[in-house]
């Protein structure tokens, strides 16, 4: 079957390139339609000068994003372009920034699968292309191989290339070609056929995908957002067309089924759809994360068709949804780790089981991990139960734990049938989906889906889905068909086949092998053949595991931007700038302020442990200010630092430090308790304060530097976005005897950044330990390419080593003395800061307290061993606020669907709007603790921080209607609501600058730089003809009556040129008469000092439609259109998916409450 195919045209000045149809899409052959005739999408980069920091250059600041210009133009604009010499290809899979360039991705080979449904094609890639936006360097894509004979890694490269050498883009090409991706030209092949049939506003959302299987939701970002902002018939007419290939990663095949009896088309088919959310390789990607998305997540739907009635069931697989990791240097025992304790999951588990219940209803858990004698799969399997039982939702979550190895021993896999037994019920229950085509008839709805898991959701969990997949297709099949048993049984064995290759698909993407058991599945019983391949299959497991999966996770993350390099590229539209501008000036209407306090504490422990009086006495400091929030505990050598330590990395001593803070924690808020009911009133009990108990968020360690973080049990769901990093700067970046362990976080709408960090030791090293500082810093990165201080608030504290240039007996004469202020003069640490080396724009508190180092220790004694190291404040908290803007943090994520996150430097005038002022911090003591368990004592800072949070739906409704006020604003005349203005008349209207000053000089002249009064000299003539028209401001308005007399134009003139603002140069800035002309942002306009004729054919087109505008013409008349409403596209411009959790203060809550 034929896939629709364009024509790729290329432009060098500006640079751009166009996509023509070879086909007219049907939407554009309807006589009178808006789309009328053949139209191309014209992709190309937004020049920088037009953007400033919304668009900078390629090559630039990795963290910032990129615009692009995205047109539907008439067929008439490539007289400006030419044909690129190569075959058709079959649409655009989007944009992305790699190896400093912006590459368009272009589908040009693929194979055809089968036809899902009668006129519905599925296709698999063969070869993706990469187009650069900058130059024509690689548009010569055939002399490059996309397909080596071995996976390249993404950091070497090939050398397999034709005569240009590897292409930038070539490991990213050969992933796509290799890793089991499909598309439909016309179809949705990211929803199952009930999501496609049921749901009747997909189509009217920004993004009419499931970006949970949107594999290349990344790359198309740009593209839907443009989508959003046309006109129904222009999506229309852009979807005919297939410019856009979205993509869905897993596996699609179906078989005929001669024997069945139905008239018509008859086969089973069977459509995987992994989910993007948690992509990753087997080892390096396990369990949950915050936002309840989890790993090796795959929706497996198996679809019927006998003649005109469809039959469709769902069933899902899934890492179990906790937050746990798994070392991949192991063959037999599966040891795991839980990362965060039962309190700490349960946001993000609720989080994933609402989600489900949202899409499936009722979910039903089949767990086939092994039972009580299974070591760490038990101890997995047991917490994953009690999540569950926490819930208490028995109605809607069933759990049923089989554990598949027992009940199969000796290879007695037909014991899975008891498996279906156990379920019968739910399977009854849930049923199935079923249509009938030609009536487009629902005959009935699945009502629930099962969810199975073993450890890696692979060989345990593919058998045992074939098992429950068929008891439902067996029960439909019996109905439908009236055929003798044998027919059923060749039925079965085709749904098998399907699901030995389903499961081999699947396991080649997440494991980097086939199932391990196929032969059974296909045979039904067990060989010597099959058990010797099982075994040559686990063998390349743990070779693929541990030495290739890096590289395939360092492609995955390119291909989702979750790399530190990775920066985002959003369509420009008209109305981004102001509605950003009135956002960011209106801020306090959709932000809520609050304060919350931290126990910040660093100790290093010298490898031992103290007692639990001692450590409750320690974190029970401060009790007369209010209790803590959060403990954030960083410790230096937890264990011995010798070498069997570091090879090894002993992990018991952190477990050991986490049980007795728990304790210490539980006994501080038990004495709180018993405290405020023995001093309080007996008459008003109401205003007792709650009890606060605290949980483990997460802790992780490096060697012996360990970071931990307990918060309060009600700030859990509010706590977000955790991710861990090390650094080891021990030995050059070896080891990791000296190094940090960083943590970030979201705190309702606050991003946190923790380090605690251990330098290099010695009195005079302070080099060295500024080289930590500094590795640590540019070398900790989180997902999408966050950096240390790219949070609004960084705490970074530990042993970080500073001494004081003194002797000894010099220190120690000072102290009796107490003379700290004068002891400070010799700090390191201060000095080298003050110096501009370290810690730049970090603030500590004043140092009140001794020295914390170094003593002997179980005494208060200063060293008084031979080497007699001098007292100095080793152990220090530093705190850094970046300062809250709404434009480059979350508050924005509504503005081109949250690509402003961390979208760089603040502009002046939104921190002149107020809302980007600094978010506050109060340190309220900073002192150090007597624990004499170490040679150095503990220190602690209690810190009350200012953090926002974000209502939604207030910002959502806001955008709204500054939008409409912005319509309203720029309808010329009688005021009324009409239609977006054409792309340059927004340009005029919707971004006029801010006035500028007048000046008296109206030619552009460099000044002398002499100041003796003498008459400037001109020296650059800008122009060899009349300068084009000038943008409009908003504080200048004159009338000047149009050509036509059918309504009025208002000219907004700017203010008179000098020799430092110039109206034509949008910088404004000096530029020492340069001559810096903008180029036309326009890419359709070849000539860019005069209004291009589209104009006029766009308000022609417009007219069909009804739509109320004004078409400008070539020789400056207007001319007018009629009247029709504002359209509502703009709402959903602004709307983050991930908002959909987040609506008002409360997440929207589902169907039933959890």
């Amino acid at each position: 079957m034929q896939c629709k195919q364009c024509m790729v045209y290329v432009r060098d000045r500006p640079r751009a390139i166009a996509l023509c149809p070879t086909r007219p899409p049907l939407s554009s052959r309807v006589p009178g339609a808006a789309t009328a005739g053949t139209q191309v999408l014209v992709i190309a980069l937004r020049d920088t000068t037009n953007r400033g920091r919304h668009a900078p250059a390629p090559g630039g600041d990795p963290r910032s994003a990129i615009g692009c210009d995205l047109h539907l133009a008439d067929v008439s604009v490539l007289r400006d372009f030419s044909v690129l010499d190569t075959d058709p290809v079959y649409g655009c899979v989007g944009v992305i920034y790699h190896e400093r360039d912006v590459y368009l991705a272009l589908v040009t080979e693929c194979d055809f699968v089968c036809q899902v449904l009668p006129r519905e094609a599925a296709y698999s890639l063969r070869r993706v292309s990469f187009l650069s936006l900058t130059s024509a360097k690689y548009d010569d894509w055939q002399r490059y191989d996309p397909n080596p004979t071995e996976y390249d890694d993404p950091a070497v490269g090939s050398s397999s290339g034709g005569g240009y050498g590897p292409h930038p883009c070539q490991a990213l090409s050969q992933y796509l070609a290799q890793a089991s991706f499909f598309f439909s030209p016309n179809m949705d092949m990211t929803r199952n056929l009930q999501a496609r049939y049921t749901d009747c506003i997909s189509s009217e959302r920004a993004v009419p995908y499931d970006v949970k299987y949107l594999w290349n939701h990344f790359l198309l970002k740009p593209f839907l957002r443009f989508r959003a902002s046309l006109d129904r018939a222009q999506q229309q007419y852009l979807d005919d067309a297939a410019f856009l290939v979205p993509l869905i990663q897993g596996y699609v095949g179906s078989v005929p089924l001669p024997h069945a009896s139905a008239t018509g088309p008859n086969q089973l088919c069977i459509v995987s759809r992994s989910s993007s959310g948690r992509a990753g390789a087997r080892y390096l990607t396990r369990g949950l994360d915050d936002m309840g998305n989890v790993a090796n997540e795959v929706e497996t739907e198996v679809i019927c068709l006998l003649g005109t009635r469809c039959y469709s069931t769902v069933i899902l697989r899934g890492s179990i949804p906790l937050f746990w990791e798994q070392s991949g240097l192991q063959i037999s025992d599966h040891k795991i780790q839980l990362t965060r304790s039962a309190e700490a999951t349960e946001p993000a588990f609720r989080l994933h089981v609402q989600a489900l219940l949202q899409r499936y209803r009722r979910v039903h858990v089949v767990d086939l991990l092994k039972g009580r004698d299974g070591g760490s799969e038990y101890t997995l399997s047991h917490a994953f139960h009690s999540q569950i039982r926490h819930l208490q939702l028995p109605d809607l979550v069933r759990y049923t734990h089989f554990d598949f190895h027992a009940m199969c021993k000796g290879s007695n896999f037909a014991n899975v049938e008891l498996l279906v037994d156990r379920v019968a019920d739910s399977v009854k229950a849930f049923g199935f989906f079923l249509i009938d085509l030609k009536e487009l008839r629902i005959l009935r709805q699945q009502g629930g889906v099962f969810r199975v898991n073993c450890m890696d959701c692979l060989d345990r969990t593919n058998f045992s889905q074939n098992a429950l997949s068929w008891a439902t297709l067996a029960g439909y099949l019996r109905v439908a068909l009236d055929q003798p048993a044998s027919v059923m049984s060749h039925i079965r064995q085709e749904h098998a086949q399907l699901w030995v290759a389903n499961g081999d698909r699947i396991s080649r993407l997440y494991a980097g092998t086939g199932a391990l058991r196929s032969n059974v599945l296909k045979s039904g019983k067990s060989t010597w053949t099959g058990l010797l391949q099982d075994v040559t299959k686990s063998v390349s497991r743990f070779y693929q595991n541990n030495f290739q999966d890096q590289s395939k996770q360092h492609v995955m993350d390119v291909l989702l931007g979750k790399t530190p390099e990775a920066r985002k590229i959003h369509a420009y539209l008209a109305t981004y700038d102001v509605v950003r501008r009135h956002l960011t000036a209106q801020a306090d209407r959709f932000l809520r302020r609050q304060s919350l306090t931290f126990f910040v504490t660093t100790f290093n422990v010298c490898s031992n442990l103290p007692r639990l009086s001692d450590v409750e006495k320690w974190l029970a400091t401060g009790r007369g200010h209010a209790q803590p929030d959060a403990y954030v505990i960083g410790l230096q050598e937890v264990v011995d630092l010798n070498v069997s330590q570091v090879v090894s990395g002993d992990s018991t001593k952190r477990f050991q430090w986490e049980r007795l803070i728990i304790r210490a924690l539980d006994r501080i808020a038990a004495t709180r308790e018993e405290g405020t009911r023995a001093s309080g009133d007996d008459d008003d009990e109401s205003d007792a304060p709650e009890p606060v108990h605290y949980v483990v968020l997460t802790s992780e360690q490096l060697i012996g530097a360990c970071l931990m973080v307990f918060i309060r049990r009600s700030l859990a769901p509010h706590v977000r976005g955790v991710e861990t990093t090390l650094k080891k700067t021990g030995f050059g970046g070896l080891a990791g005897n000296k190094g940090a362990v960083a943590l970030r976080m979201q705190i309702y709408d606050t991003q946190f950044c923790f380090v605690t960090s251990h330098f290099a030791a010695g009195p005079t090293n302070y080099e060295e330990r500024n080289a930590d500082y500094r590795s640590i810093r540019d070398g900790v990165t989180f997902s999408n390419g966050r950096a240390v201080e790219d949070h609004q608030y960084v705490f970074w504290f530990g042993d970080l080593n500073y001494r004081l240039n003194l002797s000894y007996d010099q220190a120690k004469s000072l102290l009796a003395q107490d003379r700290l202020q004068e002891m400070r003069r010799y700090d390191q640490l201060i000095a080298q800061k003050a110096m501009g080396n370290i810690f730049h724009n970090y603030y500590e508190a004043p140092i009140t307290f001794p020295p914390t180092y170094k003593f002997d220790v179980g005494t208060a004694r200063y060293d008084t061993s031979e080497k007699r190291r001098t007292p100095s404040w080793t152990d220090r908290i530093l705190i850094r606020s970046a300062g809250y803007d709404p434009d480059t943090a979350d508050l924005t994520d509504d503005v081109h669907d949250g690509l402003q996150e961390d979208a760089g430097e603040d502009d002046e005038e939104d921190e002149a709007g107020g809302a980007g002022r600094g978010l506050k911090f109060d340190i309220l003591r900073y002192i150090s603790y007597p624990l004499t368990t170490s040679d150095h004592m503990p220190v602690l800072a209690i810190v009350r921080t200012e953090v926002v949070e974000v209502n939604r739906s207030v910002r959502r409704q806001l955008i709204q209607d500054i939008s409409k006020e912005l319509a309203v604003a720029t309808r010329p005349g009688d005021g009324k609501v009409g239609s977006p203005p054409t792309a340059s008349d927004s340009r005029r209207a919707y971004l006029s600058p801010p006035s500028l000053p007048p000046t008296a000089k109206l030619i552009d002249v460099e000044p002398s730089p002499s100041t003796s009064g003498e008459t400037p000299k001109a020296t650059t003539k800008l122009y060899h003809k009349k300068p084009p028209p000038p943008p409009p401001t908003s504080a200048q308005h004159k009338t000047k009556k149009p050509a036509t007399t059918t309504t009025s134009v208002i000219l907004r003139l700017p203010p008179p040129s000098s020799a430092t603002t110039q109206w034509w140069n949008e910088k404004r800035t000096g530029n020492n008469g340069d001559g810096d002309i903008t180029p036309p942002s326009d890419p359709l306009s070849s000539n860019p000092f005069r209004d291009s004729a589209l104009s006029l054919e766009k308000a022609t087109r417009e007219a069909a439609l009804g739509r109320t505008g004004e078409g400008v013409g070539s020789n400056g008349e207007t001319t007018k259109v009629a009247a029709v409403e504002l359209p509502d596209y703009l709402d959903d411009i602004f709307e983050s998916h991930t908002d959909e959790q987040l609506d008002g203060w409360e997440p929207i809550k589902p169907s039933v409450e959890i």
